[in-house]
């Protein structure tokens, strides 16, 4: 038996390499060299047609010679063993013209009995399928084929073949046609949970069969277009319209499903005024919009060479030179140092200081996009956005005791056409040289009068609303489930919860160019404060929080015992034992819920995106439930409350119950809370 198997590893060797080397004797040859051809046949002794292996032809210089090296032993194809007549190697000459047929004869013997090697044959074409059907699950779930090879594509019965399915299925997220195979066991495929779980266009052909190992294999090529509607669609948005939310106005989106074309109608709050610099400018739309009188003050800060200085701003005159402009005058007193020297000659106009206002000043101050021109009568219509009060301006508000007290002698935009230059000073208003070193500017600006008494749209939030968010990299939507809520401190300040109309899986971690599934669990315990999902969910949400309720979601119960299976919106909390755990301070704008809001929502829970129960709509290996912030009641030392490994879930089978905290089949059901009016 040994001399068999080495026979047979001598052909298994041959038929990687080629049977004959060929050994050229080259010779200078005065006259043109005639090439010949040759074929070496490999056959039965007793019948030349049947072919011990493939024959092996090519062509030569004529004088040439054929060296050929063959196993004298091989094991057939047809499983004998077959013996050469002659010894290897052969040399065959290359004489005459024509093709020159050689044979190699050899004689059968025994039939060869291996059970390791007859398998051989089958073992590749697993091997193979295995191969086939990694890279078609890769297309679909856009994992990369060159990463190690799930264990998984084996089906040995009808559970593991639908877990198979459903994994596959639920990761289809287009109409397009996709294909797969299923590789049974002594188990025969089955594709009848693609009609009563999903619904989809499919169909599914057996491809090969073989045994192996004692064991029978079937291998099916299944091809499957998912149909979508709203009950069962795993939603892509892309926005059609929009028409924008201003400060007072409510704004809209409308979005629409990629794959069931369903419609959602968003509406936008309007986000009312905000001023949180104080210079009286709303930061989002740039209009005035707080009461403002004579003697108030606004601050504003002037950006200047990469630095921030901050200024205020004292109104002295509502209606400026008749213009209905107000007139705020600076309440420092900038030196040299910042503007530079200010005069070089008998005029203001034109002057390195006039520049330094209109330019650098007016456009590095935060209200610079807001500042009022006016024509200045004593420059023949020039037109300034930010300047000096001239003498007479300032004696009538010093007068009228309006402007600001300040510090230091500043210039005035007077020249007295001899050289010099009004400035004030503690004692009122005199003459200096244009250079005076000690001397500053006070600049003015002018705007709007504020437009006050202007209210934002409300927006009243009823149930079955909706809201669309990017979460990751997804855009989810999100459903009013309560237009009165009101979180664990019981503020009950107004508020509408919303609640994701679908799970984020647990696979929300893998990249395509991942080897391998990567997944989001709990945490390392049950405390939802450090918690992976609470951090993975703060930052996916991060460009997505415009208008959402700061929560306390902060967790002060546990619980031990469940739900029953199979209650899904009847669920009670009988079987649930709820202890107290201390208070924990904590907010969040996007969150879990806790199981006592669970079960205040239990008729909502297993419902996504539909006035119905659906909860097989999003069943799959990486979203079997969703979880909660509620964690299991553990007992610690001197009997007070520890954290475990244990968290409770929804489960999409009906009940409410304890899941570990390293579990890789729960997903994310978040929620947010809006203002409500």
């Amino acid at each position: 038996m040994r001399g068999k198997k080495r026979w047979r590893g001598r052909l298994a060797a041959f038929l990687f390499i080629l049977a004959a080397v060929f050994l050229r004797t080259v010779q200078i040859r005065a006259e043109p060299v005639r090439m010949v051809s040759y074929i070496i046949e490999f056959s039965d002794e007793q019948d030349s047609n049947t072919y011990i292996f493939y024959p092996q032809s090519g062509t030569l210089p004529e004088g040439e010679a054929v060296k050929v090296i063959f196993p004298e032993q091989i094991v057939g194809r047809d499983g004998y063993q077959w013996t050469a007549t002659v010894s290897s190697p052969q040399m065959f000459e290359l004489i005459g013209a024509g093709t020159h047929k050689f044979t190699v004869s050899y004689e059968r013997g025994d039939k060869v009995v291996s059970e390791t090697d007859s398998d051989e044959p089958e073992r590749v074409r697993l091997k193979e399928w295995l191969a086939r059907s990694w890279e078609a699950d890769c297309a679909i779930t856009g994992q990369d084929s060159s990463g190690p090879v799930s264990p998984y594509l084996i089906s040995a019965n009808e559970a593991e073949n639908n877990q198979r399915i459903r994994n596959l299925v639920s990761a289809i997220r287009d109409g397009n046609s996709h294909d797969f195979y299923l590789i049974g066991k002594d188990y025969s495929p089955s594709t009848r949970i693609m009609g009563t779980e999903f619904d989809t266009v499919y169909s599914a052909s057996q491809v090969d069969s073989f045994r192996l190992d004692g064991s029978d294999y079937e291998v099916w090529r299944v091809s499957v277009t998912r149909r979508w509607d709203t009950e069962s669609c795993s939603h892509r948005y892309e926005m059609v319209s929009q028409v924008e939310n201003t400060c007072l106005k409510n704004g809209s989106r409308i979005w629409r499903c990629l794959l069931c074309q369903t419609e959602k109608t968003e509406i936008l709050p309007a986000m009312g005024h905000g001023d949180k610099n104080g210079d009286t400018v709303c930061d989002r739309c740039g209009a005035r919009y707080t009461e403002q009188q004579a003697g108030s003050v606004l601050s504003t800060i002037l950006s200047l060479d990469g630095k921030e200085l901050p200024l205020t701003f004292t109104c002295v005159d509502e209606d400026y030179a008749g213009t209905g402009y107000m007139l705020y005058v600076c309440d420092d007193v900038l030196m040299p140092d910042i503007t530079g020297p200010f005069y070089e000659h008998d005029s203001y106009d034109d002057s390195p200081g006039d520049q330094w206002l209109n330019l650098t000043f007016a456009n590095g101050l935060t209200v610079s996009g807001v500042l009022k021109s006016v024509e200045r009568e004593d420059a023949g219509g020039r037109s300034d956005k930010a300047f000096l009060l001239s003498k007479e301006e300032y004696e009538a508000y010093r007068a009228a005791k309006v402007l600001p007290v300040g510090s230091g002698m500043h210039f005035l935009r007077t020249m007295d056409g001899t050289g010099g230059v009004y400035r004030a000073e503690v004692g009122g208003v005199f003459l200096a040289d244009i250079s005076a070193a000690d001397t500053g500017i006070r600049p003015t600006i002018l705007l709007e009068k504020p437009v006050t008494g202007e209210t934002a749209e409300e927006t009243v939030w009823s149930e079955g609303d909706v809201q669309l968010r990017q979460v990751g990299e997804e855009i989810l939507s999100f459903t009013c489930v309560d237009t009165d809520y009101h979180d664990w401190q019981d503020t009950h300040r107004k508020a509408a919860l919303f609640l994701c109309d679908s799970i984020i899986r647990a696979d929300i971690l893998t990249t395509p160019a991942d080897g391998e599934v990567k997944t989001l669990s709990f945490g390392e315990n049950n405390n939802y404060k450090t918690s992976d999902v609470r951090e993975w969910l703060t930052s996916a949400s991060a460009n997505s929080t415009f208008n959402m309720e700061p929560i306390h979601t902060g967790v002060q119960t546990a619980y031990t015992g469940s739900t029953a299976a199979g209650g899904f919106g009847q669920t009670t909390e009988s079987g649930l034992t709820r202890y107290e755990i201390g208070y924990q301070l904590m907010n969040d704008r996007l969150f879990c819920l806790s199981l006592e809001e669970a079960l205040k929502y239990r008729e909502d829970l297993w419902r996504f995106g539909s006035e119905s129960e659906n909860p097989e709509s999003q069943m799959s290996a990486y979203s079997q439930g969703f979880y909660l912030r509620t964690p299991l009641y553990l007992q610690g030392e001197n009997g007070r409350f520890a954290y475990g490994n244990q968290i409770y879930g929804v489960d999409l089978n009906g009940s409410i119950h304890p899941v570990g905290t390293d579990s890789e089949t729960y997903g994310l059901r978040p929620a947010f809370a809006l203002p409500q009016p």
